[in-house]
């Protein structure tokens, strides 16, 4: 009886360099740069905690 054990980055691994050999094309979308270059629908108001705030600089925004 033989065991095979096959870690799935393994496998990731492998898919991801079979793409090229099987001539597929494989894109990448940034949804993380879309969201924020992309307009707003609504307003969108933001505060900064005061654990951030630096004591020197706290009167400048």
């Amino acid at each position: 009886m033989i065991l095979l054990v096959v870690s799935t980055s393994g496998i990731t691994s492998l898919l991801l360099a079979s793409i090229p050999l099987l001539v597929l094309f494989m894109f990448q979308l940034d949804i993380k740069n879309a969201f924020l270059y992309s307009d707003l629908e609504e307003e969108v108001y933001m505060e900064q905690l005061p654990v951030f705030v630096a004591q020197e600089e706290s009167s400048t925004m």
